[in-house]
């Protein structure tokens, strides 16, 4: 089954010399995938993930969500259909310092209206899957980088979206924190079934993914599949970004 589905995506941002951000982009995300997204700066990786969240419009081209096309829909319905079925986690995690990680995690189903005791048990669900439990009464100034970044997963995940948006989720965090991060996204794809799309700079982050699609000037450029060797997938994608150009830190 699919879950997202975008056809012929352009996105052209007019000014004084027009600029094409994404260029008939198409391409499928079926349910349960891990996918990755690179490319060099400025390839429209970012413009993508806005588009897809709504946060952006397409100038032509339509995006599915369970076979709903996002863009039509009114804003009220959109709204609500965003608050249902889509997460997001960010590299700056955006978690909100004068609340508690307890009510940082909550905040969408508070936002719904959601009964205290379903609240409460999807909480303390998520919590122990999470290692929270014992942070949960703790500001986010008060927690490492890396806890920080599995309550904004939490976060975004505990309404059980059907996609999870994730924007170089490890870009702030050192290599043991990423790592730790990587294993939950790991494991909420694996363990319950969590589809994600992630964009990322980083090839090792990349080969942890199912899939990897590579973007150049607003187009899709390659994609690859890992099989069982995740070494070799890492590789490959290393030479990839090669013919790509540009230093590691460019992407």
């Amino acid at each position: 089954m699919n879950i997202l589905e975008l056809k012929k995506v352009c996105k052209i941002y007019e000014g004084t010399v027009s600029y094409q951000a994404l260029d008939d982009m198409d391409f499928t995300v079926k349910s349960g995938e891990f996918i990755g997204v690179m490319g060099p700066s400025g390839s429209g990786k970012s413009t993508l993930l806005n588009v897809i969240s709504t946060n952006d419009f397409p100038t032509s081209g339509q995006v599915f969500l369970l076979n709903q096309d996002l863009h039509r829909l009114s804003e009220d319905s959109l709204a609500q259909f965003r608050r249902s079925n889509l997460g997001f986690v960010f590299q700056d995690f955006n978690l909100m310092d004068s609340l508690t990680i307890r009510e940082n995690i909550l905040l969408p189903l508070a936002l719904e209206g959601t009964r205290f005791s379903t609240m409460n048990q999807a909480l303390q669900k998520i919590a122990m899957q999470l290692g929270l439990t014992e942070i949960l009464e703790r500001f986010p100034y008060e927690i490492s980088g890396g806890q920080a970044q599995r309550v904004a997963i939490a976060r975004a995940i505990i309404h059980r979206p059907s996609l999870l948006l994730a924007d170089e989720p490890t870009g702030n965090l050192d290599s043991r924190a990423s790592h730790d991060v990587l294993n939950v996204l790991e494991q909420m794809n694996q363990d319950f079934g969590v589809t994600i799309l992630m964009v990322t700079h980083d090839p090792i982050v990349a080969s942890h993914c199912h899939r990897v699609i590579f973007i150049k000037d607003g187009r899709i450029y390659n994609e690859m599949y890992r099989g069982a060797n995740q070494q070799a997938f890492y590789q490959e994608i290393l030479n990839v970004l090669s013919l790509l150009g540009g230093a590691r830190y460019d992407f």
